[in-house]
């Protein structure tokens, strides 16, 4: 057995495989833009015959970074709400494989409520961008992709810490302008604006 393991060829690592992404290279309106700035919509190709629906994501044309680690949200107690925090480096690329989520993403300026059910449709977040997941349907999947492995450092867990952190036009105004309530909810299927 220590022979054969001898004779296989050596692996190569994935850059020799994939055209790995430089983050210059990446567009900043990659994807199609959503209301809130550093997440856009990702439509992945998805081949359907008689055997079913097969959807691809590749990287550099539907995932701008190499994945460095997999997770996914499965068996979410009815009620139960994930996320609830933000990423200070780390993009992520999510992906509902079955059933339907609420995301809610908050720039520092503006947040956009998403309904995703579609497994064709990923959303892309860029870093600094403050994720809610909830209202998970029975029997959801959701996969995330993640540009990093975990660091808890990247995480920030408390909405204020992320104001004061996030890079808003708020930011530039005075401080007596400045407001600590957060923005006005925008759903992303309808155009007026809710109170959170």
């Amino acid at each position: 057995m220590a022979d054969s393991a001898r004779s296989r060829p050596p692996a190569r690592p994935p850059s020799h495989l994939v055209q790995v992404p430089q983050a210059s290279d990446i567009p900043p309106d990659f994807g199609v833009p959503a209301k809130v700035r550093r997440v856009s919509f990702v439509d992945l190709q998805k081949i359907t015959d008689r055997r079913g629906d097969l959807v691809v994501a590749e990287v550099g044309r539907h995932i701008p970074f190499v994945t460095q680690r997999m997770y996914a949200l499965v068996n979410v107690p009815e009620g139960s709400e994930r996320g609830g925090h933000a990423h200070r480096a780390l993009e992520q690329v999510l992906v509902v494989l079955s059933g339907s989520l609420q995301l809610l993403v908050d720039d520092g300026e503006r947040q956009e409520r998403i309904h995703l059910q579609e497994q064709s449709r990923a959303v892309y977040i860029r870093p600094m961008v403050w994720r809610e997941l909830s209202c998970f349907a029975p029997g959801t999947v959701c996969m995330v992709l993640a540009s990093r492995v975990y660091q808890e450092a990247d995480y920030i867990r408390d909405y204020q810490t992320f104001m004061r952190e996030v890079p808003t036009e708020a930011h530039h105004r005075a401080p007596s302008q400045a407001s600590d309530r957060r923005p006005q909810l925008v759903d992303w299927k309808r155009s007026e604006a809710e109170p959170r």
